[in-house]
């Protein structure tokens, strides 16, 4: 421990004559010089020796950003280390934990297009694929043909599927009431002639109805029936039906102008309830 001259108080209140106490004084100053020269400085416990502004050294706490232990241990205090202390780091990097004794180190996270995936152990810059693929931008573009009906939730879309019924000129080819107890939204929908009517100039009309056997060929009119294989696709808007047994809740297919006492084929409707 340094040195520290006693006050008048404790020097008086120390037991022995006035000389043998002041003897004992010389000789704690004579025992600190001897340790200075001899490379032993003495300071208190936890301090570390800083020159003050008269050039001499004198022990003090480290303070600030860390403290300093007897034992020599430096601890940095809690959210001292700023960003502005860091040392550079290229731009577009991340610090992440190596693989080799999970030491810090730069992830190069700067790649265009590309995300932050981990892998159950480690940190990766992989591009999106798949079903999707990621700009720059951050624009998502979904892939062509990836959106299948198995991707799509039951609970959000449901099809309906009719039969084509033959029949000759101003008969219903197909029927579809709306199944639900509540309106519906409807999407899509879908004829699929898999045989021609049978007459060249056979078509039909599809429409809305409040009935089995009515339609205002609101859907499409004079559709094609006399070609096999050809898929006649989309209603050119979305409509509501509505609720079973409402005023409009049929979608109705009638042969028109001649017969078509060959057809076969589905109508299909993509609906969701509201």
């Amino acid at each position: 421990m340094a040195y520290t001259a006693p006050t008048r108080k404790e020097f008086r209140s120390r037991k022995g004559k006035i000389p043998d106490k002041t003897a004992d004084e010389f000789k704690k100053i004579d025992d600190e010089l001897a340790a200075v020269q001899a490379g032993a400085l003495l300071v208190d416990e936890a301090k570390i020796i800083v020159g003050d502004a008269t050039g001499t050294g004198v022990g003090v706490a480290m303070s600030g950003d860390a403290t300093i232990a007897a034992t020599g241990a430096v601890t940095i205090a809690a959210e001292a280390v700023t960003l502005a202390k860091m040392a550079d780091l290229a731009q577009g990097s991340l610090i992440v934990g190596a693989t080799a004794g999970n030491r810090p180190t730069a992830l190069d996270a700067k790649t265009a297009g590309q995300i932050l995936v981990g892998d159950g152990t480690d940190l990766a810059s992989v591009p999106v694929s798949g079903d999707a693929t990621l700009a720059a931008t951050g624009a998502l573009t979904v892939a062509d043909n990836a959106i299948t009906n198995a991707k799509i939730a039951p609970a959000f879309l449901q099809r309906a599927k009719v039969a084509l019924t033959p029949g000759v000129a101003d008969e219903w080819a197909f029927s579809f009431q709306n199944p639900e107890a509540t309106k519906i939204i409807v999407f899509k929908g879908m004829i699929r002639i898999t045989a021609g009517g049978g007459t060249p100039l056979a078509v039909m009309n599809v429409g809305t109805g409040d009935e089995a056997t009515s339609a205002n060929n609101n859907l499409w009119n004079e559709l094609d029936i006399t070609t096999p294989g050809i898929f006649q696709t989309t209603c050119d808007k979305v409509f509501v039906l509505d609720e079973k047994g409402g005023t409009t809740d049929f979608i109705n297919g009638q042969i028109k102008t001649q017969n078509a006492e060959a057809l076969a084929g589905d109508a299909y409707f993509w609906y969701t309830a509201i």
